[in-house]
């Protein structure tokens, strides 16, 4: 199954579902985050017929490491769950609620739903993962302990439905937010990597990993924060594919951009290199110390690209595909948007990002970088 949160029924039937990196409709995961005071769940939900609101259980709070709340009571509780996690329920008093639970095996999972008399909501895949790899399928997670979320929904307080819910992730418990790409000669893919954000963890980690069907100058690359820059605040450790040594890629944003976003009048608008006339914003600079010289513009256009590549005398980095997104779909491949011409909120620009490479200062390369986040 591709990375992404899916809801099961009915012995399998996907009750609503959101892959990353698809592009799909978003509506029915149509959260609104930190609108509430829960500590736990601080999110709601507007859905048709109401906002849904959420409420974490004490004892789900208590797992968590939060001493506040009430356990559920008054409601019609399967004895087999050992851990009920919360309720989600109307604020317009619409007639229906979900009753919160984990889920810690099938053979429990096939006691609740003998217990209301509803279908088992998993197919046998995801059966097997459950019992043998349950961490991979985990919603929740603090300190060494995960949680497989499973729900009963009530429509006048009647039982109707058995859910299951799963977070598939990319790898253990890392979930890929960001997906960028490198593109040169026509469409080739130089590098590619992803982003990550590991379940029940307050940070990110950056990486880049190649392929069998990727070509690539490195073997391996890993980008780390580095702070100072208020534009490009990383640098990249490189390991050569044929050397086997490592080296440190730098990067610097220019002058008009340090100034443009952070009001800092200082920098370089790299005024030594063969710049193209045809690009409007430079915005920065890669560089490794004996060796190669990366500057980056901002890609309005294919248009743009053509005649920036033409002026180098260098093939386009696009194929059809990615053409296409560059004209008429900027924001789904966009970097970042800024307001770099300062016109307020509503003029800022997206930010394609492309680089010209320099070696022994001759233009030897274009690129287009396209970044694709998890909910687009």
């Amino acid at each position: 199954m591709e990375n992404g949160e899916y809801v099961f029924v009915n012995g399998g039937e996907i009750y609503k579902q959101n892959i990353f990196f698809s592009g799909n409709d978003q509506s029915e995961f149509n959260y609104v985050g930190k609108s509430t005071e829960d500590p736990i769940v601080s999110s709601s939900q507007i859905k048709d017929y109401g906002t849904k609101l959420y409420v974490t259980t004490k004892e789900m709070r208590e797992f968590y490491g939060v001493q506040s709340g009430e356990s559920l009571t008054g409601y019609d509780m399967c004895p087999d769950v050992t851990l009920w996690c919360g309720r989600g329920y109307y604020s317009n008093d619409f007639p229906e609620y979900d009753l919160y639970f984990r889920v810690d095996n099938s053979t429990q999972l096939n006691q609740i739903a003998s217990y209301y008399n509803l279908p088992y909501p998993i197919n046998q895949t995801i059966t097997d993962k459950l019992n043998n790899d349950y961490i991979s399928l985990s919603m929740f997670k603090y300190e060494e302990n995960t949680i497989v979320l499973g729900s009963v929904k009530f429509e006048n307080n009647i039982p109707t439905l058995l859910k299951m819910y799963c977070a598939i992730k990319t790898e253990g418990l890392k979930t890929a937010v960001q997906k960028g790409t490198v593109y040169t000669n026509q469409g080739v893919i130089l590098e590619q990597g992803m982003q990550y954000i590991t379940l029940g963890g307050n940070g990110f980690s950056y990486s880049s990993a190649t392929g069998e069907d990727i070509t690539t100058a490195y073997e391996d690359i890993k980008y780390n924060i580095s702070e100072g820059d208020p534009f490009m605040s990383w640098k990249a450790t490189i390991t050569d594919a044929s050397t086997g040594i490592v080296k440190t890629k730098f990067y610097e944003s220019s002058k008009s951009v340090r100034k443009a976003i952070a009001n800092y009048n200082i920098g370089s608008d790299f005024e030594s290199y063969d710049k193209s006339p045809n690009i409007n914003y430079w915005l920065g600079r890669s560089y490794i110390e004996d060796g190669e010289t990366e500057l980056f513009f901002n890609a309005e256009n294919s248009d743009m690209l053509d005649d920036v590549c033409a002026y180098y005398n260098l093939p386009i980095p696009y194929n059809d595909e990615v053409k296409e997104l560059l004209n008429n779909n900027r924001t789904l491949i966009r970097f970042k948007s800024y307001d770099l011409n300062r016109l307020g909120e509503g003029n800022f620009v997206e930010l394609v990002i492309a680089g010209v490479v320099f070696e022994n200062d001759q233009a030897t390369q274009i690129k287009l970088y396209t970044n694709r986040r998890w909910n687009e």
